[in-house]
């Protein structure tokens, strides 16, 4: 049995669509021979989010509690798609002959002067989609996307506190383009509307080309049709003539990929259905645009890590209460062995004085020496269990404890763990500075640039060492 894959297993992955007016989740479970399919969804009242973006935390926290309910414990992992109302996206073409390293400096040359939004607070990605052999000279085309932090960083937050791990983060169209059952070689303009704006896609050869997103205060719904007209118009200047025109309620997924509820209704599981799809990719293979922190892979890499940490952290809890309580047990055998002695010793001096007085003197000088060095041991064992406590009482709920070390009382205590955030490892650090149990800690972070999910080390030195021995 290769017990490191029982505890670092491959996770599987579940898809999450984030509307204004619902939270949707599928999960393609091809485990079996018979492929299943897992739905979940949560309606959300008005105000909750609006455009993508949460405006009510503590509303967002509690739809997003429901829905973890009513996914099977299992699946945590998500590919998140986010409407794309405040997602930049542009398609950058450059001379076939820029590649590889080049092509990563031309971009983030390209970033620095054409984005619209300053870099460094957005998060940023873009994947290659090919040679475009229509162009001119022939050009290498990338596909960049941009977002907020502060978006993205808000549903972080929500997803920590409720156990959801995303793997991934993107646009609605992306997800949307999949596992849609649309012709490949000609030009599509899907026209996708949803509660806060309204949203054209022109896809040529299964190609991502032109995003626009209409809100609905300043575009209402019989607006729609003439802007969808001018877009048309547009591109027919820039890329060619628009084969078909398609709505929401006219898409499909492919029929291998074909997702419905008990109503029958398809439309609205399709973005959700596209992003889990993804989740099937993969993770090696998955180099797709990913608005986290950090990319698909490293973001999968990290949870699975997560899992493992979590697993020590439970493990190591259990053995030291295991051990504590194999303290307490020998402890009672010990008083009870000198309870014993005692009577023992007590029953002899009650008998008359015999003949070999001196070899029971001798007998009662063994067992008082005897006595006195299981005492003797028993008053030098030290206490943890009052400092384990102490330890986890300061670290909450936010702080995942993932090793101890213990050692003599006047060693330092080392620890190891993962805080949600460097604020709550910020807090965790000066409650034990100011613990008068405590003397001092000392603590280092992995990456000092992560803000979310921070690993660290840390060692605790106790004021009163002694204080373990009495």
């Amino acid at each position: 049995m290769n017990f490191s894959r029982i505890i670092t297993r491959e996770e599987p992955i579940g898809g999450l669509a984030i509307s204004d007016d619902s939270l949707r989740f599928v999960f393609f479970d091809i485990s079996k021979k018979e492929k299943n399919i897992v739905l979940a969804e949560e309606v959300l009242p008005a105000g909750i989010i609006e455009g993508g973006i949460i405006k009510n935390r503590d509303g967002a926290l509690l739809a997003f509690q429901n829905l973890v309910k009513k996914i099977p414990k299992k699946i945590r992992c998500v590919v998140v798609s986010l409407p794309p109302d405040y997602i930049y996206s542009k398609i950058f073409s450059f001379p076939k002959i820029v590649t590889k390293e080049k092509l990563e400096d031309a971009m983030k040359l390209a970033v620095g002067f054409q984005l619209p939004i300053k870099p460094n607070e957005t998060y940023i990605d873009w994947h290659g989609i090919g040679i475009n052999t229509a162009a001119e000279n022939e050009k290498t085309e990338v596909s960049l996307f941009a977002i907020p932090k502060d978006i993205v960083d808000a549903y972080l937050g929500i997803f920590a506190a409720v156990g959801l791990n995303p793997v991934a983060v993107e646009s609605y169209p992306l997800s949307l383009l999949r596992g849609l059952d649309i012709p490949q070689e000609k030009i599509i303009l899907i026209s996708f509307g949803y509660s806060a704006s309204h949203s054209v896609f022109i896809v040529k050869n299964g190609i991502l080309r032109f995003i626009r997103t209409l809100p609905r205060e300043r575009f209402p719904e019989d607006a729609i049709p003439r802007e969808i007209k001018r877009i048309s118009d547009f591109y027919l200047a820039e890329g060619g003539m628009i084969d078909e025109i398609i709505d929401k309620e006219h898409l499909r997924l492919k029929k291998e990929n074909s997702v419905s509820d008990d109503s029958g209704e398809e439309s609205k599981w399709i973005v959700s259905a596209g992003a889990a799809l993804r989740g099937l990719i993969p993770r090696s293979d998955d180099r797709l645009t990913s608005l986290l922190p950090v990319g698909s892979e490293k973001a999968y890499e990290h949870q699975k890590a997560l899992v493992f940490s979590q697993f020590m952290y439970h493990l190591v809890i259990g053995v030291s209460i295991f051990f504590i309580g194999a303290y307490g047990v020998t402890w009672a055998v010990v008083g009870s062995f000198k309870n014993n002695i005692s009577i023992e010793f007590n029953k002899q001096r009650s008998l008359p004085i015999p003949e070999d007085m001196p070899a029971l003197q001798a007998r009662a000088a063994d067992l008082n020496s005897a006595l006195a060095a299981i005492t003797a041991a028993t008053a030098a064992s030290p206490s943890w269990s009052g400092v384990i406590a102490n330890i986890q009482n300061k670290a909450g709920g936010s702080i995942r404890i993932s090793g101890i070390s213990l050692g003599s009382p006047t060693d330092p205590v080392a620890i190891s763990g993962i805080a949600v955030n460097r604020t709550d490892l910020d807090v965790f650090r000066n409650d034990i500075r100011t613990s008068p149990y405590f003397n001092d800690i000392k603590l280092s972070t992995g990456n000092i640039l992560a803000q979310t999910n921070v690993s660290f080390s840390a060692t605790i030195t106790l004021k009163d060492p002694g204080s373990l021995s009495q």
